[in-house]
């Protein structure tokens, strides 16, 4: 999936694991858990090659919510969109929504995020 008009990652998955190259893209990669689950914890190993064009300082601020990665878990619950909000959300908002099971919706979205500065653990 992609955001507007930006371009998407490119996106390669292997046996060493998944492999993204960012160059001025953004998109959101969505993954569907067969089935409900209680999750106690993430652990991610992964590598950097490049920086992000962004001040470390302005990180997470509006129109700077660039991260070197940024995964969000999606919590059950009953809130759907109205005709109204499928009309005006994004196409990657809509899937997400399409994606809870029949007769739910969803509550809220943790995101964690691999931030640029110390300051930014634990937010």
């Amino acid at each position: 999936m992609q955001y507007r008009s930006l371009p998407p990652h490119r996106i390669r998955f292997s046996s060493a694991g998944l492999e993204m190259a960012v160059d001025g893209s953004a998109m959101p990669l969505i993954y569907p858990l067969p089935e409900r689950v209680r999750v106690t914890g993430i652990r991610v190993k992964g590598r950097v090659d490049g920086a992000l064009r962004i001040l470390p300082a302005r990180q997470g601020e509006e129109k700077f919510d660039d991260y070197v990665f940024r995964i969000g878990l999606v919590e059950p619950g009953e809130r759907s969109l109205n005709f109204v909000q499928r009309q005006l959300a994004a196409a990657w908002v809509r899937r997400l929504f399409e994606l809870a099971p029949k007769g739910s919706g969803i509550s809220k979205i943790h995101f964690f995020n691999v931030g640029a500065e110390k300051a930014h653990i634990g937010r």
